[in-house]
């Protein structure tokens, strides 16, 4: 065989290796996606997109009460405001039990979660700061506290700007 067909041969093998390790690795390519506030994020499994506007997205499983909504508050580190009002509103309401607080480092990323249990459920909002922005992702209706740290992992990793858009 002459010497250019092989090469031709090696570098398509090559080129199907490296975008296996692409797609493999991608969250992203069999997923779906939804963009608000010039921010894009791959729905977790199972999730559906509801309501978007420009300021929030939300999402909710067909299969079960689950249900995820998903806030810019705006330019700026608000993470300590914010946080503040979502701890009153839990605290105040007579429906949320055995409220717990914590601050967890999930990818580089600073997170204020608060969890409550409502009617045998899991409620959780947290709150961080990245790309310059505030974000708020409160969840509802789950079952598993497992299951609501994955999703959120999951949320803060796939969450990037829309590089479509202008961004500010």
């Amino acid at each position: 065989m002459d010497k250019r067909v092989i090469m031709i041969i090696a570098i398509l093998i090559v080129g199907i290796g490296c975008m296996y390790v692409v797609v493999d690795n991608s969250y992203t390519i069999g997923h779906a996606i939804t963009t608000f506030s010039k921010t894009t994020i791959t729905l977790p499994d199972g999730f559906s997109v509801g309501e978007t506007n420009t300021k929030s997205a939300e999402l909710y499983n067909k299969k079960s009460s689950e249900k995820i909504n998903i806030h810019d508050l705006g330019k700026g580190d608000y993470v300590k405001d914010s946080f503040k009002n979502v701890t009153e509103t839990y605290k105040n309401n007579p429906k949320y039990s055995n409220i717990n607080d914590e601050t967890k480092n999930i990818n580089g990323v600073e997170v204020l979660q608060l969890t409550a249990e409502t009617n045998n459920t899991i409620s959780s909002s947290s709150v961080f700061y990245y790309y310059n922005h505030t974000y708020r992702v409160d969840m509802s209706g789950f079952e598993d506290m497992n299951k609501v740290n994955n999703i959120l992992e999951f949320i803060i990793t796939t969450l990037q700007p829309d590089y479509k858009q202008a961004q500010d």
